[in-house]
């Protein structure tokens, strides 16, 4: 049923803007600055992205979505304690994205004959996802070949801090690291 898929879209986004906030929060106090920019920048496209779905399935489907609030406590919880931690953050973090695939594209078949203003909606937040999940493993890729060495992901961290220094308004993290 669409419902139920837009109830999991709807609460793995709110669940994405606040693992965002708290990754944001995290790699800071690693001193990774320019991880907690991008963080905060995808947070804010999660916050968006659901204003945006829940305002029109309620205007099209007369339809309030269900939020499943189970992971909060366990968000709230996470911490990066060490160069392992951060490492390891990047595959959960793919893995986070790629959880709602399903979800997703059964609710973009259904929407495709129910709502097209809801099927395009839920088309972005696919583009958005997946263009999110290859900058991720891009950067791992990057990182993979100096072995996550502590200068090179400071370097890092400075050019993806410069780059949202520079570019303030851009929704979308499309820094060049290589």
């Amino acid at each position: 049923m669409l419902q139920q898929n837009l109830d999991s879209i709807c609460s793995y986004l709110e669940d994405g803007y606040i693992f965002h906030k708290r990754m944001a929060t995290e790699t800071r106090k690693l001193g990774y600055r320019g991880w907690g920019r991008w963080h905060d920048c995808e947070s804010k496209k999660d916050a968006c992205s659901l204003l945006k779905l829940e305002k029109t399935i309620i205007d099209k489907l007369n339809y309030e979505p269900k939020y499943n609030v189970s992971k909060h406590e366990t968000i709230h919880n996470m911490s990066l304690n060490s160069a392992a931690d951060f490492k390891d953050s990047h595959v959960k973090w793919v893995e986070w994205e790629k959880s709602i695939y399903q979800a997703l594209n059964e609710a973009i078949e259904k929407a495709r004959t129910q709502d097209v203003e809801i099927y395009r909606e839920l088309m972005c937040i696919l583009d958005m996802i997946q263009r999110e999940v290859t900058r991720v493993q891009l950067v791992m890729r990057r990182l993979d070949q100096t072995g996550w060495n502590g200068h090179d992901v400071g370097i890092l961290s400075m050019v993806i801090h410069k780059w949202f220094e520079e570019n303030p308004n851009e929704p979308e993290a499309n820094f060049n690291i290589g």
